[in-house]
């Protein structure tokens, strides 16, 4: 299942958000290593607006949140979400 975790980042540097990436990207391995399955696929980063969204894929929510959280990546929520490239065509 794909996940979706809404942030709201204002005033955050290029810098921080490739540092805060970095650790989800690195807790999300620690935690499938520890057979959590969790991976990190990607962000987006709107500067202007002071908002980021990453997507995860995981067997639920909930190992999700306890991913940003223990890699101190804070997060508004964490939302189902579908891929729909190629849905339509």
């Amino acid at each position: 299942m794909l996940f979706v975790v809404d942030r709201d980042v204002p005033g955050v540097s290029l810098d921080q958000m490739q540092q805060a990436r970095r650790r989800a990207v690195e807790t999300s391995a620690r935690f499938a290593a520890q057979g959590r399955p969790v991976v990190y696929l990607r962000s987006m980063w709107m500067p202007g607006d002071g908002r980021a969204l990453c997507v995860f894929e995981a067997a639920s929510a909930e190992v999700v949140e306890e991913v940003n959280r223990a890699a101190r990546f804070p997060f508004l929520r964490v939302a189902e979400a579908m891929d729909l490239t190629g849905f339509f065509d």
